[in-house]
């Protein structure tokens, strides 16, 4: 009678199937699908557009036809099972879209959960698996395990391939894998399988392609490293024997293949005649002779550093935010100055409150009829400082002065504003402050102007000046 007390039914909605509960789900009907042949122009495509999505990952949903799902919690929380779900602002595309809901997280609730792909007749190891995911945590230990089932009633039967790392979507975005399966080894009748593994946290997978690895394979692994205002240093690991590869380059957010080209016959490639300041998204593909060519990898994206700046008595460097179209909202994405940087530690769909280009607030120094440099923080999600950083400039700092005017939206008694020098950009713990600045309530005590000599002060070389503003949800202007 113990094992009888978790057997249940229930009807699947997405083509009537009847499954039952021992301790796993159990699928009595869907193995009679057909297998699927891909082909070079037949791949298989899953996007999970045409089912209805459930709103709530504990509403019983469908799962795509002739695919099964193994759920190893109680009937009482079937609808923790893996179905197609809509609404939620982390499905890889946003909360109009359906994808598939994975959960996982007590014994109740299933401490893994399984997505099983339909079955093929093609050898595995001839395939290649596409598929997008975003993710409600950011642990630290991966959960999502792509592999392989020879029983799909028997979790046991399952065989891992390759985890991946978390992504929180809001942190880290959509995660995009390209998996060729030709390095694996697969039983007769195995099917791909997803596994999520979690403490009540969910997964979203969507844009399913599985096709046959083409002939002329897309390089891995591209990324860039020697970044200066003359070029960068461009790196990639070929995918098969090809020698040649094409690389395309533009503005952010180009089609690939709408951009610039070069050929390269070799790799590292040293990529020139970049505009310093201009920000850039790269791809590359291979060229395997005779018009046979991949589909492009990438993109990386960076932004091309401005040539230091030489500050004279005659030419001082100055910037009033003038030039650039400013935002009218704390929360929304803006521009940086030409040769600003800025460093953002919050989330990232909090990223319209790093530091940008702001217009018509009332704290602007000049009046809200003009553009400022507005700088937000408050919690973790908003970043608990945020910096500002100048232009690189050839000359020695010590013999520099910096004037700037600041108003704020709080009057809180610690300072929060500090001028201070990076010597890397990237990294906030290299920040050293010159000097804090008493907090000015613009309602109350007006703009503050500053005028501060740096010749109090040895800078190593490189250095940059930057603002660190630290606040509970406040802003400096």
């Amino acid at each position: 009678m113990k094992s009888i007390a978790k057997l249940f039914l229930f009807i699947s909605l997405s083509i009537n199937c009847i499954y039952c509960y021992a301790s796993e789900q159990v699928n009595d009907d869907r193995n009679q699908c057909t297998p699927i042949t891909i082909t070079a122009n037949a791949p298989y495509t899953e996007d999970f557009s045409s089912y209805s999505g459930t709103s709530a990952s504990s509403t019983s949903g469908v799962m795509p036809d002739c695919w099964d799902a193994l759920f190893l919690g109680t009937p009482s929380y079937i609808g923790y099972a893996p179905h197609v779900f809509y609404g939620s602002s982390q499905c890889p595309h946003g909360s109009s879209n359906n994808c598939l809901l994975m959960y996982a997280g007590s014994t109740d609730y299933g401490p893994s959960s399984y997505a099983i792909f339909p079955k093929y007749t093609n050898d595995m190891t001839t395939l290649e698996l596409k598929f997008s995911v975003a993710m409600s945590t950011n642990f630290s230990s991966p959960k999502l395990t792509l592999g392989y089932v020879t029983d799909a009633t028997n979790s046991n039967s399952f065989v891992a391939l390759r985890t991946f790392s978390n992504n929180l979507v809001s942190e880290n975005g959509v995660a995009n894998y390209d998996i060729r399966l030709n390095t694996y080894s697969f039983p007769a009748g195995a099917r791909l399988c997803f596994r999520w593994t979690a403490s009540w946290e969910s997964c979203y997978i969507d844009d399913v392609v599985v096709r046959l690895i083409p002939s002329c394979i897309a390089p891995d692994n591209l990324a860039y490293s020697n970044l200066t205002s003359g070029g960068v240093l461009l790196e990639w690991t070929p995918a098969g024997s090809e020698s040649a590869w094409e690389i395309d380059y533009g503005t952010v957010g180009h089609a690939a293949g709408s951009g610039s080209s070069a050929a390269a016959y070799g790799h590292p490639y040293s990529l020139g005649g970049l505009v310093p300041g201009n920000s850039y998204d790269v791809y590359v593909r291979a060229d395997c002779g005779g018009g046979n060519e991949s589909e492009w990898s990438g993109p990386v994206s960076f932004r091309v550093p401005c040539a230091p700046a030489t500050v004279t008595a005659t030419a001082p460097y100055t910037e009033d935010f003038a030039a650039y179209g400013g935002t009218s909202a704390s929360s929304t994405s803006g521009v940086m100055p030409d040769c600003w940087d800025m460093l953002f530690f919050g989330t990232l769909n909090h990223l319209g409150y790093a530091p940008h280009v702001f217009y018509g607030g009332s704290y602007a120094p000049n009046g809200n009829n003009n553009n400022c440099l507005l700088m937000y923080a408050g919690s973790t999600d908003y970043g608990p400082s945020s910096y500002a950083i100048l232009p690189q400039f050839t000359n020695d700092l010590a013999t520099l002065e910096i004037d700037f005017s600041v108003a704020m939206s709080t009057n809180f008694s610690s300072p929060r504003l500090s001028l201070g020098y990076l010597s890397d950009m990237t990294d906030a713990n290299t920040f050293v402050a010159i000097q804090t600045f008493p907090n000015n309530l613009v309602s109350e005590n007006g703009v503050a102007d500053y005028q501060i000599r740096l010749d109090g002060g040895t800078y190593p070389a490189g250095a940059r000046l930057c603002f660190r503003w630290t606040a509970s949800w406040e802003s400096c202007y």
